[in-house]
């Protein structure tokens, strides 16, 4: 073996050399050191798991195993010339390519134009590390050569983010899965080379180097060639000990000099949030009362800290999506130092989020629990329960059968009448004045006027219960003009009658096409519904012309009256008015009650001088011709 520099990186210059010398891996090392002692190898293998875990090396280590001269249960000898060369960087039988720094497919093709070339060895092997960050046209060259490769090639595939390999590379290989070390392993990489490399390391330093390495054995040794380099433990501990004493006082003015000391000590915006988030992590578990965990060993100076854990996860999350934001920032340091003010401030900025949210929970549910009612019926109301006199509430008490998680939301808070209310109590007292008006009137005016009053009354009172039904908040008061009986007829009316159609017509305009995509929209802008009941919902268009380009967008509209219906067994069928001889209408809601209530809100004086004089009062100065 050629004689190694004078000095050589410790992750390097222990690099293992065999399958029994890498650590924390057994599930894959003995499945290929079986392969190779069985003669059962596959043509492709992929690698995949976090860096510094071992996948490139266990490559190597097969590369030997199979061009060996003289393995031993599937284990290279490491003193042959095909060992050493292969050792060494030099062997012709293994050809190492970086993704990362090789992606186009010119290069993909370069290396793979040597496969069919003859080998000195058994074994051809290629180890191609980052496979993910091939470009598209380099992974199907690849890919090609993977269906149908030469009989003496191996591929071996090495990748952090197997997610990224696309499927059909991934379905051709065996995949194997390193992971990290745990710590006992690493304590003992350490210790090991401490021993082998003569080295003076005190606990501390091995528990910094645990906490640092975090699992990968490669970035463990590179730490403890900077602590040999160093001579002692960067003190970097002190530093963030400041800005987590500053954020427990709420200080910011502290926190922001204490971030400046840690950025002009060398540190980077990045580390100190990782610092933060580690930190932050082992208080919560102390919190909980666990002390074992993982990455549980970091010294915390500061014992009097009393985060509780709500606030510590709180901490934790708005921490994580801070790191997050800094790797696409241009300015890291401005967006550390927002998230840091966020971080101290946070009660306050999560009451407010939190309060937030459950307002808009509570406007989801109450949208749902309106839309179920729709379709299924109006509510169960019963009778009206007036206050006591000189009670000084105004507002009556109900019970209502409601579905879809309404009976959450029984109780409302009282509000002042809005001008819907006012004008609704003001038409009603209208009402009340044409039926006196009415029933003044002689027997002939009551068959002619009172009787369209009272069909007035009766729809005016089922609108009344109709819009308790959607809008219960803004219908309470309406209702305290009701009275017990109507309320009652009205809302029978409303179970025996079907339901209405108006309503389908309005939800269809006003809450349904705007929904929709601009084409779809534009199809059925001139749809109407024509059919609308708690299963079936049938929406016709002009002619059957019409209807053959719209069947396409049908779907669209049968997902949004699901969505704002919250249902998913409705039916929506497509008409039109040539097949099924419906006539269009006047557009609905064109007249509302308010308006007919207007127009009957004084009983006309009944006529009783016969037609003439009724002529005459329409055209003063007529004279009868006689014939």
């Amino acid at each position: 073996m050629a004689e190694l520099p004078s000095y050589t990186s410790f992750y390097r210059r222990f690099r293992p050399q065999r399958f029994s010398e890498v650590l924390g891996q057994e599930h894959v090392t003995r499945a290929l050191q079986n392969a190779v002692s069985q003669d059962r190898v596959s043509h492709a293998y992929l690698f995949s798991g976090p860096r510094g875990t071992g996948k490139t090396s266990t490559a190597r280590i097969l590369a030997k195993a199979l061009n060996c001269h003289a393995p031993t249960d599937g284990e290279p000898c490491c003193e042959c010339s095909s060992c050493d060369s292969i050792a060494e960087g030099r062997s012709f039988d293994v050809v190492e390519l970086d993704a990362a720094s090789n992606s186009k497919v010119d290069e993909m093709r370069a290396m793979l134009s040597t496969a069919s070339v003859g080998v000195m060895g058994k074994w051809k092997v290629y180890i191609i590390d980052e496979v993910h960050m091939l470009s598209t046209n380099a992974a199907n060259a690849l890919l090609k050569t993977l269906e149908e490769p030469p009989g003496h090639v191996i591929f071996v595939l090495a990748t952090t983010d197997p997610q990224k390999v696309i499927p059909t590379i991934k379905s051709r290989t065996q995949h194997f899965e390193f992971r990290l070390l745990d710590e006992a392993t690493l304590e003992g990489l350490i210790k090991s080379v401490k021993v082998r490399a003569d080295l003076k390391l005190d606990d501390e330093a091995l528990s910094w180097l645990l906490d640092k390495g975090a699992g990968s054995a490669r970035d463990t040794l590179s730490y403890l060639d900077q602590v040999v380099a160093l001579g002692y433990i960067p003190d970097s501990i002190g530093d963030l000990d400041q800005v987590v004493t500053a954020v427990e006082a709420k200080d910011v003015k502290a926190a922001m000099i204490a971030l400046d000391a840690c950025l002009r000590s060398g540190q980077d915006p990045q580390s100190i949030c990782d610092g933060l988030i580690a930190r932050f992590r082992i208080l919560f578990f102390h919190s909980i009362g666990v002390t074992d965990i993982g990455g549980g060993d970091l010294p915390v100076k500061n014992d009097s800290l009393s985060f509780s854990s709500q606030w510590l996860i709180r901490s934790l999350s708005l921490l994580g999506e801070t790191l997050d934001r800094m790797k696409d920032s241009l300015d890291p340091r401005i967006i550390f130092e927002v998230g840091l003010i966020r971080l101290i401030n946070s009660d306050s900025d999560s009451e407010v989020s939190m309060l937030s949210k459950r307002i808009s929970a509570l406007e989801h549910e109450i949208s749902l629990m309106r839309s179920r009612e729709i379709v299924s019926g109006p509510l169960n109301i019963e009778p009206v329960v007036r206050p006591a006199e000189g009670s000084g509430s105004t507002r009556f008490q109900s019970k209502a059968s409601e579905p879809g998680g309404a009976s959450r939301i029984r109780e409302r808070i009282a509000e002042a009448p809005s001008p819907a209310q006012n004008r609704a109590r003001d038409n009603m007292d209208r009402l009340k004045t044409a039926m006196s008006g009415a029933q003044s009137s002689t027997a002939e005016g009551e068959s002619g006027i009172a009787q369209p009053v009272q069909d007035l009354q009766s729809e005016a009172t089922a609108d009344v219960v109709r819009q308790s039904i959607l809008d219960p908040a803004s219908s309470d008061g309406v209702l305290s003009h009701v009275s017990v009986g109507e309320a009652q007829n009205s809302v029978s009316d409303q179970k025996s009658a079907p339901l209405n159609l108006e309503q389908g017509g309005r939800i269809f305009r006003e809450e349904i096409l705007p929904k929709l995509l601009p084409k779809a929209r534009s199809l059925y802008s001139a749809a109407r519904v024509v059919v609308f009941d708690a299963s079936r919902i049938v929406v016709s268009v002009p002619n059957e012309a019409h209807r053959h380009h719209a069947l396409e967008n049908l779907n669209d509209v049968s997902e949004a009256f699901a969505n704002y219906f919250a249902r998913n067994d409705l039916v929506v069928e497509l008409t039109s008015d040539e097949k099924s001889g419906h006539v269009p209408s006047a557009s609905p809601g064109s007249e509302s009650s308010a308006e007919l209530l207007e127009q009957f809100s004084v009983a006309p004086e009944v006529a009783t001088g016969g037609i003439e004089s009724q002529i005459l009062e329409i055209f003063p100065g007529a004279k009868k011709i006689e014939p």
